[in-house]
């Protein structure tokens, strides 16, 4: 399962999309808050995403803070920070945050469907 935090519902709906041809569930929060406490819940039931897709640049919370929520509920899956352009700036606030690397939006579908390829090669909870 992966799960998209992002504002933008087509940016939500497209990630869904994008999940399809792997027959992935994609799960799409608008909002950090929602998407911490459903992470929670998951973790104490034992049945966490796989992957979390961050959007780097939401109102009210940066991407990267997010990313340090969801390490210091106990995730320890793929995260990756969803983002307009990759910059060395946010490369750097990539690796301070935790995450494990940044997908830019209009690479999404190559890269998602590269990214649940992934999922095999790191356990995720």
């Amino acid at each position: 399962m992966l799960w998209v935090v992002d504002d933008c519902p087509l940016i939500r709906k497209l990630t869904a999309v994008h999940c399809r041809p792997s027959r992935f569930e994609c799960v799409g929060f608008e909002d950090p808050d929602a998407l911490l406490e459903a992470l929670r819940k998951a973790i104490s039931e034992n049945r966490p995403p796989k992957v979390i897709l961050i959007d780097s640049e939401m109102p009210g919370l940066p991407g990267v803070e997010v990313v340090r929520g969801v390490r210091r509920a106990g995730f320890g899956g793929l995260v990756y920070l969803h983002t307009g352009t990759i910059t060395p700036t946010l490369l750097a606030l990539v690796v301070d945050s935790g995450a494990d690397g940044a997908i830019s939006k209009s690479q999404s579908n190559r890269k998602i469907r590269w990214l649940l390829g992934q999922i095999g090669t790191r356990k995720s909870g």
